[in-house]
């Protein structure tokens, strides 16, 4: 920006020096991807990872407060999920998905897939299920955003 009465570039801190926020919400899964994930993006992108230990998706509606002043650059990924295999995730996934999706309209919104659970083979019929539970409605709220 020039500055008037001067011809020197003045730089003005503001909405276009503002780093980029990714805001990760996750269950014990998510631990330390905060750390990994801001060496990777480096200095122009501000992390910040809120690990819930036991948590499902569910839980995320705390988070509406810290998403409020996102804008189209930045991020909330969400990891979840896990937690809701032990429950009846065919309602609980969904409920979780319905929570998020209002969080405000700008904001890019991420749904980790739920990872294989290599300790417990005996779940990856309940995993795979979970899974195109959450692809299914992340694309019923894409046809509905469509038509607005």
């Amino acid at each position: 920006m020039v500055s008037r009465g001067s011809s020197k570039n003045v730089k003005q801190t503001g909405e276009k020096d503002r780093k980029k926020k990714v805001l990760i919400l996750s269950s014990s899964q998510g631990r330390f991807c905060s750390n990994i994930l801001q060496k990777k993006l480096g200095d122009s992108y501000e992390v910040c990872g809120i690990v819930k230990p036991n948590s499902r998706l569910t839980d995320v509606d705390s988070a509406e407060t810290l998403v409020r002043n996102f804008n189209e650059n930045d991020c909330l990924i969400v990891m979840g999920g896990t937690n809701d295999i032990k429950t009846n995730y065919s309602e609980t996934i969904p409920e979780g998905i319905r929570k998020v999706l209002p969080f405000p309209r700008q904001t890019n919104i991420i749904f980790n897939s739920i990872p294989a659970r290599f300790d417990r083979f005996d779940l990856k019929h309940h995993v795979d299920k979970a899974n195109r539970i959450i692809h299914a409605e992340i694309n019923k709220s894409k046809e509905k955003s469509l038509q607005i």
